[in-house]
């Protein structure tokens, strides 16, 4: 009668904000950048703004 399973779905919003959307997106990014990068223990990466900032 009662079955013991549970599964929990989630909807997509598509927002970077979103903690559930934005890990995915995130995960794909990181998995990108792992990609291009040369394969070692630690990576620094320095990311350079305009002074207008």
């Amino acid at each position: 009668e009662h079955c013991p399973h549970v599964k929990y779905l989630c909807n997509t919003c598509h927002c970077r904000a979103c903690p559930s959307c934005g890990k995915k997106a995130t995960d794909q990014w990181i998995a990108v950048q792992n990609n291009r990068l040369p394969d070692c223990p630690w990576q620094h990466l320095v990311f350079t703004l305009p002074d207008t900032l």
